[in-house]
């Protein structure tokens, strides 16, 4: 699908996932981080765009910000989560 639209001139704009508060962030290797890492991945093979929520989300829980302020469920950003 990223060819098929890159082969158009279509600009692609990845998004990695949102936080999922019964995910823990702190490890490395967790499902997240996973996705996460595949689609820097897949835009580095294909010269495509990034918006990296997981990366702004994770840096968020790193400085100490409890991300239950920023979404309306458990892995679904609010208001204040998509700014």
């Amino acid at each position: 699908m990223i060819e098929s639209a890159v082969h158009e001139n279509i600009k692609v704009i990845l998004l990695t996932p949102s936080p999922d508060l019964s995910v823990d962030l702190f490890k490395s290797d967790n499902e997240l981080e996973k996705y996460a890492r595949q689609i820097r991945r897949l835009l580095k093979e294909n010269g495509i765009g990034l918006a990296d929520s997981y990366q702004s989300f994770k840096m968020k829980a790193v400085a100490g910000d409890m991300l239950v302020h920023y979404l309306s469920q458990g892995n679904h950003p609010n208001h204040k989560g998509i700014y």
